[in-house]
């Protein structure tokens, strides 16, 4: 079993599948590079959801200003920030509210069980909620937790000095919570800079630009969520926030989607078996991502129009949302997860840690981005 099976030209050429194409410079955090766009495009339309749509230039100047509210409050680098706000707009400005004072934010669902809820914030100890004023989730914060209701704050003054938005070396931008269906939920807390190589990454392969609008449907609590709210406003793109009763409903779903001029949309095998399922044909030139589940070669070739790109992804959440992409095209003849993204990388080793030849079965290990 300790007999290595590759010659050192094979090794080679495994480690070099395997590894993602390494960028020379560390890329900018998230909030450096939303505020780099927002100081570009002030009056581009970023954001368009239920409860209010806002420019690039408006939702810098509201999460600057929240942002200051909860550095007076006395949030401190690495505090631990509950969110629980409506689906939309607001729900955003306060993400990146969390992010330019240096907290780490907790994403919460009030649709989930209350028993779900209450362990997570239990486990998480947040030391403060950002949510409504009449939020039921109060009754059952830590003692210390402060409550930040948001909704006494929607059209912030600015703030009264610039903040600093570099964050320190190792410092977490979210912690989110596993479906913990094996179990308790763990929480699974991601570093900024790991972020930051994601979204610079996709922004690269699938690829977004500025002219793109993207469709989110996904809640906040699920890790491929960061992908539809932030990789928008990385590339200075527009997003959409479908609301909760959109996202659940397969003829409302279908009628949004053909009723935008959408260029991107993504979502799990089964949204978009859903949406097929309602009469959803793809005539136009969107890229369709898909992910967290397995993509079936049946679902591809429905999945596959004219126009428009398909592509595969797959990542478990310890690793920052999606480890690897692959484009599906027409005529495929099989389809994987295809290959790590940048500066990151995806090794097959058996069980003595060596590295397998191509096609022997063995574990998958990932180097790089990965959960603290």
């Amino acid at each position: 079993s300790t007999v290595a099976l590759l010659d050192e030209t094979e090794e080679l050429d495994v480690l070099r599948a395997g590894r993602g194409h390494e960028e020379s410079t560390p890329p900018l955090d998230v909030i450096e590079q939303f505020t780099e766009q927002a100081h570009q495009h002030p009056d581009r339309l970023a954001i368009h959801a239920p409860d209010q749509s806002v420019t690039y230039g408006e939702l810098d100047a509201y999460s600057s200003a929240l942002a200051q509210h909860l550095l007076d409050r006395g949030l401190e680098p690495g505090a631990r920030v509950a969110l629980a706000m409506p689906r939309g707009a607001r729900e955003v400005t306060a993400m990146l509210a969390i992010l330019k004072a240096h907290g780490v934010y907790i994403p919460l669902d009030l649709r989930h069980p209350p028993d779900r809820v209450a362990t997570i914030i239990d486990d998480a100890r947040p030391q403060y909620l950002v949510a409504p004023s009449d939020s039921p989730l109060t009754g059952i914060l830590p003692p210390d937790a402060q409550h930040i209701p948001l909704d006494e704050l929607s059209r912030p003054a600015e703030p009264s000095s610039p903040l600093h938005l570099t964050p320190e070396s190792g410092q977490l931008a979210y912690i989110l919570f596993t479906s913990g269906s094996t179990g308790r939920p763990k929480g699974v807390s991601i570093p900024r800079s790991a972020l930051a190589n994601f979204l610079r990454s996709m922004a690269h392969t699938p690829g977004m630009t500025d002219s793109d609008h993207l469709l989110a449907v996904t809640t906040t609590t699920f890790d491929i969520s960061g992908l539809e709210l932030l990789l928008p406003l990385w590339t200075g793109a527009k997003v959409t926030i479908a609301d909760y009763e959109t996202t659940a409903d397969p003829r409302r779903l279908r009628a949004t989607l053909e009723g935008g001029d959408f260029t991107l949309m993504q979502a799990t095998p089964a949204t978009w078996h859903m949406l097929l399922d309602a009469g959803w044909v793809n005539r136009s030139a969107l890229k369709i991502l898909c992910g967290g589940e397995a993509l079936s070669p049946e679902l591809a070739n429905r999945l596959l129009g004219e126009e428009g790109e398909l592509w595969n992804l797959y990542g478990p959440t310890e690793t920052t949302i999606w480890s690897a992409a692959m484009q599906i095209e027409r005529g495929f003849d099989k389809i994987t997860i295809g290959h790590p993204i940048d500066s990151t990388q995806l090794l097959i080793l058996d069980a003595q840690g060596e590295l397998v030849s191509p096609g022997v079965v063995g574990e998958i290990y990932f180097g790089a981005c990965l959960a603290r």
